[in-house]
Parts: structure tokens; C-alpha cells; sequence
């Protein structure tokens, strides 16, 4: 072969390699990260997505679609949880949990108080309801989805100044 038919090849199976990778969920950002913060706020509804997913797999019991909407961590600190109080994660466990609690949904329709991004991590902190402190919400990007991590009640945040630091504060950390 010429030269410069080895030349066209590599050129063409260097640029589908590059179509590949593309398409490689690694390669696809956090859509948080990276943006001011009025776009972080106008992709608010990524998280709830993400939200209403776990619920929605709680609600039916469907473990495998609790397990896609959920980390590996997530799953673990809940199932050491239930093994405190002798119980298991089943789809049984989920619908009664369900059955008990409003949902992760509904927290992030709560007023934001403080929306960051790093990396693949994601962290929203609302307003209590019932006014006693923050809820904040902890989601993973896994390059295609963002799947909820971590949900805890601070209460020792109580405006949106502390949900900013403390937010800031658990990025560090991770």
C-alpha cells in the first residue's frame, strides 16, 4: 500500500475510535458541574428525576429498579440499617418503607437553600417543612444517570448561608 492510503486509514480508525469513546458513559460530565449557579438551579429537575425514581421503585418493590436508581453505598448504610431491627432489603422492606414516608421526591420541591456539584457528586440542601434545619440530598453522576447516595437531616442548618458552607464542606470531604 502507499503512504498515504495508511495515512487515510489510521485517520479513519483514529476518528472512530473518538465515536466510540464519545458514546462511553465515563465521557459524559456531570451536567451540574461546571455552571454557574442559575444553571445548576434550571437542572434542579434532574435530581427530582432521580428522586422520584428510588420512590417510585420503593413504592412497587422493585428491587432491581431500586438498585439502578441507587449507589452501592446507599444500598449498604440501608441494609445495615435494616439489620439493626432484624430486617432485610427486600421488595417487601421498600413498599413498607414506602408506605411510611412521602418521599425523597417531594423534598427537593422544598425552597433551595444550596445546589453544588464536583466531580461526579451532586448535593442538594432544602428547608425542612417542619422548619427544623435542612434536608440535604447527596446524588452520584455515573455518566449517564444520577443516582441518589445519601440523605441526611442537618439540624444545625437552618438558612441558606450554612447550607452553602456545609454543602461545600461535604463536597470536600468526598
Amino acid at each position: 500500500m502507499e503512504r498515504s492510503s495508511w495515512t487515510l486509514i489510521i485517520i479513519a480508525a483514529l476518528g472512530a475510535a473518538a465515536l466510540v469513546l464519545s458514546f462511553v458513559p465515563s465521557a459524559w460530565p456531570n451536567p451540574l458541574e461546571g455552571v454557574n449557579e442559575a444553571q445548576r438551579i434550571e437542572r434542579l429537575p434532574q435530581l427530582a428525576d432521580a428522586a422520584a425514581a428510588v420512590d417510585a421503585a420503593c413504592r412497587k418493590g422493585d428491587a432491581v429498579a431500586f438498585a439502578e436508581a441507587t449507589t452501592a453505598s446507599y444500598r449498604k448504610d440501608l441494609e445495615q440499617r435494616l439489620d439493626a431491627v432484624e430486617a432485610t432489603l427486600t421488595g417487601q422492606t421498600l413498599q413498607a418503607m414506602a408506605a411510611g414516608a412521602s418521599g425523597y421526591e417531594q423534598w427537593l420541591a422544598q425552597p433551595l437553600w444550596a445546589l453544588e456539584a464536583t466531580g461526579p457528586v451532586a448535593v442538594a440542601a432544602v428547608a425542612r417543612s417542619t422548619g427544623d434545619g435542612a434536608q440535604v440530598l447527596v446524588f452520584d453522576w455515573d455518566g449517564e444517570q444520577f443516582k441518589l447516595d445519601e440523605v441526611r437531616h442537618v439540624v444545625r442548618v437552618t438558612g441558606p448561608e450554612q447550607a452553602k458552607t456545609f454543602v461545600r464542606e461535604l463536597l470536600q470531604q468526598r
